[in-house]
């Protein structure tokens, strides 16, 4: 359901706009789209364009030193969608890598020098994961178990044509050049292609097409524009 991030993010970028209409300090991002004829459609444009940006490399702020990765903004995204009360710092984020990249483009524009501390300073963003851990002493302990989402996932979803690297890599690059936002945050269904086969244990996984109708009714009960867990 990651796929459905993008239309989410638009659906935020309308509450941004409404938001800056009342008072620009609501959701300051929005305030450079205001003055055009469509905001809500330049605001993502904006979006987009820092994600774009950004698969190209990361950037530091030279300020806050501060960095902005593809991977800190993908999950930035899809942590701010979660919840209405995380709307107002998503925003600051964007506004953040946006002004970040303007400013480092104009340095970069103006100084070799600039591009190669850029570069240095690149290599010293932080990519550890001790924070996932709620409780260091079980780290199996509820939604924190590494192994529980991409148990569902790789169980749940259909990998028919998709069972090897190259098919894998094939599939991904694809959904790069489609939307990059989306494509990052598949990365990890590489663990599907090794999951081991439980279905001694009871366990069945579906590797056939998923059918474009279905023969009976069925009733999904699910959270209204969650990107996580939609259902």
């Amino acid at each position: 359901m990651d796929i459905e991030i993008p239309r989410i993010l638009g659906t935020w970028a309308f509450y941004c706009i409404e938001a800056t209409r009342m008072d620009p300090k609501y959701c300051p991002f929005g305030t450079a789209s205001m003055n055009t004829s469509n905001p809500v459609s330049h605001l993502m444009e904006r979006t987009e364009s820092i994600i774009r940006n950004l698969t190209q490399q990361s950037f530091v702020n030279q300020t806050s030193n501060r960095s902005y990765s593809l991977l800190d903004m993908v999950s930035s995204v899809r942590t701010g969608l979660m919840q209405l009360s995380l709307f107002f710092w998503l925003g600051n984020y964007l506004l953040g890598a946006e002004d970040t990249i303007l400013s480092a483009r104009e340095d970069i524009s103006r100084s070799r020098k600039a591009r190669s501390m850029l570069s240095r300073h690149q290599s010293d963003r932080n990519m550890t994961f001790a924070s996932i851990m709620s409780n260091a002493s079980d780290p199996l302990e509820g939604i924190f178990n590494p192994f529980a989402y991409r148990a569902n996932f790789c169980l749940d979803c259909s990998f028919e044509g998709i069972d090897t690297f190259h098919t894998w890599l094939e599939q991904y690059y694809k959904q790069v050049n489609t939307n990059p936002l989306v494509a990052y945050l598949s990365i990890f269904s590489a663990a599907c292609l090794t999951w081991p086969n439980l279905t001694g244990y009871g366990v069945e996984r579906y590797t056939g097409p998923v059918p474009e109708k279905l023969r009976n009714k069925m009733l999904v009960i699910g959270v209204t524009n969650d990107p996580v867990p939609p259902a």
